[in-house]
């Protein structure tokens, strides 16, 4: 497996999705599998820039995801968990050299439960600007051009105040379950 600030905490509650689901755009609701359509959005994505989940608090891609960077990534992917309790949970430093190390080297950072801390988020918003030349300078974050094979997932739930940096130019996925054909297996 890859590398996990998880902790070995379960998500309680959260699911796995299996078999097709729908995907919301502006053109309808079509079926796809998700493997598929992360993989369609992690090829689109620039370097440096995000794939997000969107879905509610009842689905974890995490499995999808996973399996998909195995295929795809050059190592084994690093999940974070911002719904960590607070006292286990990555420090906004520590989360921004994260960033910063993958962008650099190429490794993939998968974000779960990403709408539980709105704090972390603006931290990887505060990275991507810099990154890309969208923001004032940061003297915590260098100079870089994003690895080609650098990719972060977030996986949240909507938010009102979700950053909009992170939205720029980056592939959006919005799940929806259609329960006749879907199978979800909780823990």
């Amino acid at each position: 497996g890859g590398a996990s600030m998880m902790g070995g905490a379960s998500m309680m509650g959260a699911g796995s999705i299996r078999g097709l689901i729908q995907i919301q755009d502006g053109a309808g609701a079509e079926e796809f599998s998700l493997g598929y359509k992360l993989g369609k959005a992690v090829d689109a994505v620039d370097p440096g820039r995000c794939v997000i989940v969107l879905g509610d608090r009842h689905f974890n891609p995490l499995d999808e995801i996973e399996s998909l960077a195995r295929a795809k990534a050059p190592a084994p992917p690093t999940v974070v968990d911002f719904g960590e309790r607070i006292r286990r949970r990555i420090t906004p430093d520590a989360l921004v050299r994260l960033a910063v190390d993958s962008f650099t080297n190429g490794g993939w950072v998968i974000i779960v439960r990403g709408s539980k801390s709105m704090r972390l988020l603006e931290e990887l918003e505060r990275v991507v600007k810099a990154v890309h030349g969208d923001g004032p300078a940061d003297a915590a974050i260098p100079q870089l051009t994003p690895h080609p094979e650098s990719r972060m997932i977030i996986c949240a739930e909507p938010h009102p105040y979700f950053p909009t940096g992170l939205t720029h130019r980056c592939k959006s996925i919005k799940l929806r379950t259609n329960f006749s054909q879907s199978t979800l297996m909780f823990e």
